[in-house]
Formats: C-alpha cells, sequence, structure tokens
C-alpha cells in the first residue's frame, strides 16, 4: 500500500500540486481525450489523494510505477489463467510508523522468514518464541 515510503530520503520534500498534476498528465494516454479534458481528469485525480505534499507524492508514485502497471499486468494475464493479487496494508512500527506498508514489508509476511534475522524481526515486528 505504500511501496514508495521505504525509498524516503532524509529531508527530501513533496512536490506541489501543481508537479503532481504534471506528473499524473505525464502518463495519461494522450489519444483518449482532449488536453483540457486530461488536465482536468489529472487534477481531480491528485485531489483524491491526501496529506502532506510528500505523502501525496510517496502515495501517487507507488500507483503510478507499481501499483498500477501490476494491476494492468494481472489483468491481461487474468485473461489466460487465474490470476491473484493481494494489497499488503499493515504498517512497519520503524520510525515512528513513517514506513506504513513499505516496499519488500510483506516478504517475510508471506514467506514465513521472520526467524532468519533480528532485522528482519525488527523490520516487520515480529517476535519469533
Amino acid at each position: 500500500a505504500d511501496e514508495m515510503r521505504l525509498f524516503q530520503i532524509a529531508g527530501i520534500g513533496g512536490l506541489p500540486e501543481s508537479a503532481l498534476v504534471a506528473m499524473v498528465r505525464a502518463v495519461m494516454p494522450r489519444e483518449s481525450e482532449s488536453a483540457g479534458d486530461a488536465d482536468r481528469l489529472a487534477r481531480e485525480i491528485v485531489a483524491t489523494y491526501r496529506g502532506s505534499e510528500l505523502d501525496r507524492f510517496l502515495a501517487l508514485e507507488t500507483d503510478r510505477s507499481l501499483f498500477v502497471p501490476s494491476a494492468a499486468f494481472a489483468a491481461a494475464h487474468a485473461a489466460r489463467a487465474s490470476t491473484f493479487m493481494y494489497r499488503f496494508a499493515w504498517s512497519s512500527p520503524l520510525r515512528g510508523g513513517a514506513l506504513g506498508a513499505c516496499h519488500a514489508l510483506d516478504v517475510p509476511f508471506a514467506l514465513g522468514t521472520f526467524g532468519d534475522s533480528p532485522a528482519l524481526r525488527a523490520f516487520a515486528d515480529k517476535l519469533i518464541t
């Protein structure tokens, strides 16, 4: 759910709304909308994201770079075979929860590898008994 939160760099800021709109507009199909309609739609998409400039940027970038392409790939694959996806939304407690459900956090849950290292246990806050 929060893939890009792992890639935050100390001090990185968000982007102003105009830059977020331009980012969304850049990946929209050009032939499907008139320029004015595409700009309006891009503004509407950006308006659905909440939080700080950084929160909104990271959420948009998560969806743009990972979720939307993954969903499109799964939809294409589903035309040929059974296909499954999941959306992992459990937040890591590290850094006061700032990482959210970031990239790779699902791996120790999916593979049951919590006991492999103290770092994995801390990342996923899973205690091994």
